[in-house]
């Protein structure tokens, strides 16, 4: 079979999509759009071609579509949208396999502030997903929350296969480089917290904070990621006299699974303010608990069907009493999170999936 992946993401930094990339490799020769620079083939036929911008990526996506006879072809978010009507338009009868990994509904965008070459394009990709996404032979979304929502906004008719963003972090790291490189915050005898999701005000970075300061010395707040520059001078000015938060900026990706595995609690929450925060459960979330990681979350909905279902964490937005509770009770949380990987059958959820599309695309 051959098979056309085509997503608007580098794949070196995207772990949904090089998942799903591996996953359809199973499936048959998988060629590839998208904005990689270079990716390892798996085939020695496969094709690979790198888009610079939007306009870019349609135009090559097009001229692929054109110009080879495939079998499948695999669209990713609200970005690939726009190809399923020309797929059906001319390559009739060939099946579509659409993934959705965010979620923005075209009624949120009203309120939202933006520039107007940005909130135009928004629009435009929005509204291509509510047309065109229930043309597609199967939808794959990122949880069951966020299918349920699918179907509702975009009145899909199927049901929605579900492929969580369940990662682990493969990278090995050279354990005396990373001692001694983070020694400063690996204090002995403090409850040492790592939020991995950078510095947002909507994943609730100063609440976290807030909170950690709050609680005293014993605990530490320990934060990675990006964020918008301005956001990030804010931060650090706030808490430049607090002893017991420490950002970090962005690390790599082997060193985030040293402070993972070293780390008490790993912090994952957004607020609900649009329907992909809220039915938000991120891979970072996940990462943290194939370490063995207990987790402390926000009151979303799927985050909060992770803690109770699975027992590894807390979902609540009262994070000083949260973190109270699980240092109180550290002891189940922690062996609960030890035995999620071999729960969730983590290395038989790409085959579960391939099966999943076989019989839903009948082949």
């Amino acid at each position: 079979m051959n098979i056309l992946f085509c997503v608007y993401h580098d794949l070196d930094s995207e772990e949904r999509s090089r998942e799903l990339f591996n996953v359809f490799c199973q499936l048959g020769n998988v060629d590839v759009v998208s904005r990689t620079k270079a990716i390892a083939m798996h085939g020695k036929n496969m094709k690979a071609v790198s888009a610079q911008g939007y306009l870019s990526f349609l135009r090559l996506s097009i001229l692929m579509i054109m110009s080879s006879d495939y079998d499948l072809f695999v669209l990713h978010d609200n970005y690939g949208s726009l190809l399923i009507p020309f797929i059906r338009l001319f390559k009739h009868g060939k099946p579509i396999v659409f993934d959705s990994s965010e979620f923005y509904p075209l009624y949120e965008l009203r309120d939202k502030h933006l520039p107007f070459t940005i909130k135009s394009k928004a629009f435009l990709l929005a509204l291509g997903e509510k047309c065109f996404v229930r043309n597609a032979d199967a939808v794959i979304a990122a949880n069951i929350e966020r299918a349920s929502a699918m179907k509702r906004c975009y009145k899909v008719e199927s049901n929605i296969l579900i492929y969580d963003n369940l990662h682990r972090i493969e990278e090995g790291y050279n354990l005396q480089h990373c001692e001694e490189k983070y020694s400063s915050i690996l204090e002995p005898h403090k409850f040492l917290i790592l939020n991995a999701g950078g510095i947002f005000d909507d994943r609730y970075i100063y609440e976290i904070a807030d909170a950690v300061v709050k609680l005293g010395d014993e605990f530490r707040l320990v934060v990675v990621g990006g964020g918008v520059k301005k956001e990030i001078s804010e931060f650090q000015r706030r808490y430049q006299n607090s002893a017991n938060i420490r950002y970090l900026g962005f690390v790599p990706r082997n060193e985030l699974k040293f402070l993972i595995q070293r780390s008490d609690v790993c912090f994952s929450g957004f607020k609900p303010v649009s329907l992909n925060n809220t039915y938000c459960a991120s891979g970072k979330t996940y990462e943290s608990l194939m370490e063995g990681t207990p987790i402390l979350c926000s009151e979303n909905p799927p985050l909060k069907r992770l803690c109770t279902d699975f027992g590894v964490g807390i979902s609540s937005n009262n994070f000083v009493a949260a973190i109270q509770k699980m240092r109180l009770d550290y002891a189940s949380f922690k062996n609960n999170a030890l035995a999620f990987s071999d729960k969730v059958d983590y290395a038989h959820r790409g085959i579960l999936l391939v099966n999943a599309i076989k019989d839903r695309l009948g082949i």
